[in-house]
Order: structure tokens, then sequence, then C-alpha cells
């Protein structure tokens, strides 16, 4: 009889020990839920924010290149970062070189 009531305790710890694994487990996938979520969240925010600069970019690119008189943009160094075609035609240098 002692055998039993041994046996039933620990079935009970057993049980008591999974239900709380289980609760442990839900919130762990509850968190992961989350976390991903806040995850795509920021990736969306990412993109949008490189689709902005790029059209930047291309705006500014744009304009640039519509200019009549030739531009050259450098560094502090001095080194060539862009220039538009008008400063092309009057370098040696050309934007794919540079």
């Amino acid at each position: 009889m002692q055998d039993l009531s041994l046996l039933q305790k620990t079935f009970e710890s057993f049980n008591k020990a999974t239900a709380e694994l289980e609760r442990a487990y839900a919130r762990l996938e509850e968190r992961f839920a989350s976390l991903n979520q806040e995850l795509e969240d920021k990736n969306a925010e990412l993109l949008k924010t490189i689709e902005e600069k790029e059209q930047t970019k291309n705006y500014l690119q744009n304009i640039l290149e519509s200019l009549i008189n030739g531009v050259i943009v450098t560094d502090l160094e001095g080194r060539i970062q862009t220039l538009n075609s008008c400063a092309e035609a009057f370098t040696d240098v050309r934007q794919s070189d540079v």
C-alpha cells in the first residue's frame, strides 16, 4: 500500500513538473513570436529606409546630370567621389573609373 502511495505521489509530482514545463514552453513560444514580429517590423522599416535613400540618390544624381556645368565632388583628401557627364567631357576621368 505504501508503494502505491509513493507511486501516486511520484506521478503527481511528474504531472506538476510537466504542467510547469508546458507553461514555460508556452511563454517561450509567445516571446519568440513577439521577437519575431519585432524583427519583421524592423526589417520592413529598414527596407523602407533603403528604398527612400535610393530614391533620394537617384533624384540627386538626375539633378547632377542635368546641370550644364561640369561638377566634380571630392572627399577631404581631394579624391574624386563623383562627377557629372559635363565634367567627364572636360577631364580624362570617367564616373565608372571613380
